[in-house]
This record gives C-alpha cells, structure tokens and sequence, in this order.
C-alpha cells in the first residue's frame, strides 16, 4: 500500500500558531482516523489540516469568541474567517461545527481527539479528563502548546497524561 502524502496546502494560507510540522503531524493521524474531535479551531488551520487528510468526519469545537495577547477580536470574525476557510468541508459534512464549548457538548467514541482550546489549568485539565473518557481505545489523544508559554497545559499534561510524546509543541499518546 503506498503511502499517502499529507496536503497542507490550504492549511498552510490559514492564519495561526501551528507549524508546517505539527500541521504534518496532524494530517498524519487523520489520514489514519473516521472519527476527529477538534477542540478549539480558530480560523481553520489545524481543522483543514485535518479535514483535508481524513476520509472520515471532523468536529470542530470552539466558541469563535477570542481574547488573543490582550486583544479582544469579534467572535463573528474569527467564526466567518473559519466557515469561509472551511466552506467546501462544512457543505459537504466532512466538518461538523459547534459553537460552544466541550463542556456542554454531547460527545461519542473518536478515533482522535486533538485539543487546543483554552490552555488555562482548569481548562486544560477538563479537556484531557472529559477527552481521555470518549477516545476509543487505541485513540490518540493530542494537544497544542505543550510548552513553558503555556504552564496550565504542560501542569494538565504531565498529571493526566504521564508518558507522552512531542512533535514540536504538540503533545501526544496512544489510549492503551
């Protein structure tokens, strides 16, 4: 079987904090999952990544309502800039949106879960807990910023998780 090579084109003209590596790393396991769970997705770059490289679905989560380095942007930017980046997937039900937070979202089994929502403590920790209860087993579990910028993600990470992996900032473990 020959192996597939990730496109990242489309992702890569999206605005956001992911590198060309962690995109790669992204497209990779969805090129190997039916069903992904995004938590948080700004304006569409890991999502297409994602979208992109899977046969399956994507649910994206997130509020589109930002606070980004002190700067408040218009949830209507952030959420038109991701509809419009993501139109194709969304009309054809490849990407699945919900406007809210995985707090009170009804979840199902994934085959991948990746999380890049709110990288308070708290938060960070819910996610990971709430996330590791609905991967199916030999799941990925991932998350973005699993670095010293981000110490309620690393602290979440380093209790929840134990032995992880790294591609670059992004975290990640196979559900045993």
């Amino acid at each position: 079987m020959e192996e597939r090579k990730a496109v990242l084109s489309k992702a890569l003209d999206i605005t956001g904090w992911m590198s060309k590596a962690e995109l790669s790393f992204l497209a990779d396991v969805a090129s190997k999952s039916k069903i992904i769970l995004e938590i948080g997705s700004y304006q569409g770059r890991s999502t297409r990544a994602l979208a992109d490289n899977t046969d399956g679905k994507v649910y994206a989560i997130d509020t589109w309502n930002y606070q980004i380095y002190g700067v408040i942007e218009s949830g209507m930017t952030t959420y038109n800039a991701f509809y419009c980046n993501l139109y194709n997937h969304i009309k054809s039900g490849k990407v699945i949106m919900h406007r809210g937070t995985w707090r009170d979202y009804f979840a199902s089994d994934y085959d991948f879960i990746f999380i890049d929502g709110d990288h308070t403590y708290e938060s960070a920790r819910h996610d990971i807990d709430k996330a590791l209860r609905h991967l199916k087993p030999s799941g990925i579990i991932a998350g973005h910023d699993y670095c010293e910028s981000w110490p309620g993600v690393v602290k979440a990470v380093d209790e929840l998780i134990g032995k992880f992996n790294l591609t670059e900032t992004i975290w990640w473990a196979q559900k045993s």
